[in-house]
């Protein structure tokens, strides 16, 4: 056999190991990443506030703690808020960036209302386990153009895989939940 021969042979061999090596590794990623990517996108979409703003007031990068200072003052301090019940209520000036509903109207966040346009934080009281038992289509909230964060706040004891079943993700919006017993 000719060295010439030879050495294509050779080639053609390690060639075709190297291919299936290559391809091994290329499965092996996508297997994995069909597994974690669908885990980190759940835990993306759903924190628990406290633990979040701590996170955010610790991270170092000055961006991220303002965005937690920013998320705090929704939804605390006195800003212009829509008050959502048996009617609609605004208080504190004319461009409301918070809305304030119990679970019993979260059905009317669908409603088409020009105050919405402004809301960045929409904060769903839950009073009871029973009122465990609606969905927000975050995806087809059409009249908050704003909106960047749903904040459950739960008065009972309630775990996040709870309150991951009273809503559709969107993934340009942050949800977050807060467990507050009242005393």
């Amino acid at each position: 056999m000719k060295r010439n021969d030879l050495l294509c042979k050779n080639f053609e061999f390690k060639s075709r190991s190297s291919n299936r090596k290559s391809l091994k590794n290329l499965l092996g990623l996508v297997v994995m990443s069909m597994f974690f990517v669908p885990v980190c996108l759940q835990a993306q979409q759903l924190q628990e506030v406290t633990q979040m703003l701590n996170s955010m007031s610790s991270s170092g990068d000055n961006a991220i703690v303002a965005k937690g200072i920013h998320i705090q003052n929704l939804m605390t301090e006195p800003l212009p808020t829509i008050y959502l019940g048996e009617s609609v209520s605004v208080s504190g000036g004319s461009q409301p960036v918070r809305l304030i509903t119990e679970a019993a109207n979260v059905s009317k966040l669908n409603d088409s209302n020009a105050a919405f346009a402004e809301v960045e934080m929409i904060i769903v009281k839950l009073k009871s386990p029973s009122d465990l038992n609606f969905s927000i289509d975050l995806p087809t909230l059409n009249g908050f153009a704003k909106l960047k964060y749903v904040l459950f706040v739960s008065e009972f004891t309630t775990n996040a895989s709870d309150i991951q079943n009273l809503f559709v993700p969107n993934t340009r919006i942050t949800v977050i939940y807060k467990v507050s017993i009242p005393s």
